[in-house]
């Protein structure tokens, strides 16, 4: 060919050389043509082969796949065909190209995938499209039925018979779908009564169903392959042909409160149609012989009879019938005594003036009531004795007392309580009682500035008045000592007291003592301790001073005595006084020294030749004296030596040097005589 040429259905035979001869720049398109060999030459020539195809959709029981959709990919994974199968599962008259042939060479579209899809299920096939043919794609289905539900039951049912139903199911493949429904009397269908068996329908009725038991349904599909689907949810519904259940009034306390009384009931249980009415009668006679009154049917569960007598005890009974008018027996009656009294006024306990803390326990005596009894109490408190806006109350309490916490101090609050009995009735108000709360201690005492040192093995300190402000006063003071400035073990205490001095004895000379002081109020509460304050006692005087040796002579008529410095262990401010005396007795000192702090003392007017005895003692700040010293004694020495004199020299001496000599002299007193000798020229005119 040298033109452009489509060809259908034909066959091309008989050439002796080639079938199918396409020219340079021609292209020739044949379908369901059937040919040997084929060629062709030249630029631009091509030659396209196609085929006629039909495909079927079927599921794998053999059924169409109506309405599934179909796809045909050639073997260069490119789709060339698509759309929907008819009702028959059918597409025809596909064409689709097997080759394609250029002066390049051939190249083949096949083997063609094909794919037939319904449901989201696909069924594939490998085709080579060499011919005109008839491809058919089986799907496999395996998914089950769903979409089913049980339509849902009343609660009852009436009668021994039950028609369920339920919705019809979907199937994503073959269809064809069949329903089972089971009966059971558990929610789990472990025990299935029975089954209707696979059945087209979407309705069943169960018969020979027992009256008062409660069923439970549910249903299940399979499609015409058998894929059974699951069960649905379960429904179900109670068979009902009795009347209902006796009424159960509620038992009745022993008292009514009033001169009216509601009666109640619980519901009455009915099997079948429900819709329960309740009738009630009321009678002072247990035995109901004679009524009183008969209500009318209603549907509530209490009624409410009026105008009864305070003290006259009254029956009730009850029943019931459904909406087919089945009535219950009577219920067994119930009785209850009106009580239209309140309790007695209670009595308070008197509370004291002031209350200790932020917290009052305010006490009363018991009522008494004639009737219900169950005596409550209300107490309650308020700033003003009118009580127009009480600021707390108990709320109802058993008891014969209670605290109330949190009540601010320095004001004066009032406190009553009223009872009430197992009924709600109430007394009147107690007569109020007051009280004023105090809880803040006495302010702290501040204890006196101790000093350094004490005399002596007591000690006496003091303290400035504490304070309650609008407390309740009484303060007392304790005070305590301790060698510990952490007081872990007090040595000494005042125990309470009235008077801000305490005298602590027996203390230890040289020990250091603390000390600490607080108060407390009439109602015990003790206030912080004071600073502490410190002193070290000191019942001992200064050392023994150590008088210096005297020499036996002391010339003149005055003696400097001298004595060592001693050092106090307390107090210190040392003094010394020393004596003087003509006898070592000190019977009657001649002179005794002034307090000084010297350590040497001068005495003058001694007597010559007398020999003169001293001794000294110390004293501290606090004037405790020490013993005396030992005994010093010194004789005065105030005459010269008396009784030499010179030997007489010649006139004249030769030479230079001259020795002289006198006689010796003697001396009273110390002794140990010396001499000096002078010598002077005399002018030949003198």
């Amino acid at each position: 060919s040298s033109a452009n040429m489509d060809v259908y259905n034909s066959t091309i035979s008989g050439s002796t050389a080639r079938d199918v001869d396409v020219a340079s720049g021609a292209i020739a398109e044949l379908t369901n043509v059937t040919f040997s060999s084929h060629r062709v030459q030249g630029s631009g020539s091509t030659l396209r082969n196609f085929w006629y195809v039909d495909i079927h959709g079927q599921w794998q029981d053999g059924s169409d796949v109506s309405g599934g959709t179909y796809s045909v990919v050639d073997s260069g994974s490119t789709t060339v065909a698509s759309g929907t199968l008819d009702a028959d599962g059918m597409v025809e008259w596909l064409r689709i190209r097997e080759f394609v042939t250029t002066t390049s060479g051939t190249t083949s579209d096949t083997p063609h995938t094909v794919t037939v899809s319904s449901g989201g299920l696909n069924g594939v096939r490998a085709a080579t499209i060499d011919s005109s043919q008839l491809i058919t794609v089986t799907i496999t289905d395996n998914v089950p039925p769903a979409g089913y539900t049980m339509n849902a039951e009343p609660l009852f049912t009436q009668g021994t018979v039950n028609a369920v139903s339920w919705t019809a199911g979907a199937d994503v493949g073959v269809g064809g779908m069949e329903y089972y429904c089971q009966m059971a009397t558990d929610a789990g269908f472990t025990s299935v009564v029975y089954g209707s068996g696979w059945i087209s329908a979407t309705t069943y009725t169960f018969i020979g169903l027992v009256d008062g038991t409660t069923y439970h349904y549910r249903v299940q599909a399979r499609d015409a392959v058998g894929n059974v689907g699951a069960w649905s949810a379960g429904v179900s519904s109670t068979q009902d042909s009795s009347p209902p259940s006796v009424p159960v009034v509620v038992g009745e306390p022993a008292f009514t409160q009033g001169t009216s009384n509601t009666i109640t009931w619980g519901n009455s249980v009915d099997g079948g149609i429900g819709s329960v009415e309740y009738q009630a009668q009321y009678t002072d006679d247990p035995t109901f012989n004679t009524v009183i009154a008969t209500g009318a049917w209603q549907s509530g569960t209490s009624v409410t009879v009026t105008g009864l007598s305070d003290g006259t005890t009254y029956y009730y009974r009850v029943k019931s019938r459904d909406g087919f008018s089945q009535e219950s027996a009577w219920s067994s009656p119930v009785g209850s005594t009106q009580d239209n009294s309140p309790p007695s006024r209670p009595n308070q306990v008197t509370l004291p003036t002031y209350t200790k803390g932020l917290s009052v326990t305010f006490q009363w005596l018991a009522s008494t009531d004639a009737g219900v009894g169950g005596i409550e109490y209300y107490a309650e408190y308020d700033t003003q004795s009118w009580f127009p806006s009480p600021d707390g109350n108990s709320g109802w309490v058993t008891g014969l007392e209670h605290t109330f916490n949190g009540i601010p101090e320095n004001t004066w609050h009032y406190y009553r309580v009223r009872a009430r009995d197992a009924l709600g009735q109430e007394s009147l108000p107690s007569i109020i009682t007051w009280t004023r709360n105090d809880n803040t201690a006495p302010t702290t005492p501040v204890i006196s500035v101790e000093p350094t040192f004490t005399a002596g093995n007591s000690n006496t300190v003091f303290w400035t008045a504490a304070s309650d402000g609008a407390g309740a006063g009484g303060i007392q003071y304790w005070v305590e000592t301790d060698t510990s400035a952490a007081f872990t073990s007090p040595d000494f205490a005042s125990g309470w007291q009235t008077s801000r001095s305490f005298t602590f004895s027996s203390l230890v000379d040289g020990q250091t003592y603390h000390y600490r002081v607080r108060a407390k109020d009439a109602l015990d509460q003790e206030g912080s301790w004071s600073a502490i304050q410190s002193s070290t006692q000191d019942a001992s005087p200064p050392p023994v001073p150590g008088i210096a040796a005297e020499p036996a002579y002391t010339g003149g008529t005055t003696n400097t005595v001298e004595w060592t410095e001693v050092t106090d262990a307390g107090v210190g401010g040392e003094q010394y006084q020393v004596q003087v005396d003509d006898a070592s007795s000190f019977a009657s000192p001649l002179a005794t020294s002034g307090w000084t702090t010297l350590t040497r003392y001068t005495f003058s007017g001694l007597s010559d030749g007398t020999t003169y005895y001293f001794r000294v003692h110390s004293r501290d700040s606090f004037g405790q004296v020490s013993d005396w010293s030992g005994i010093t004694s010194s004789t005065q020495d105030s005459a010269p030596p008396t009784g030499y004199s010179m030997i007489a020299e010649p006139s004249y001496t030769q030479g230079t040097t001259n020795t002289v000599e006198w006689n010796p002299g003697t001396d009273a007193g110390s002794g140990g005589i010396e001499y000096q000798v002078e010598v002077w020229a005399l002018t030949s005119t003198g």
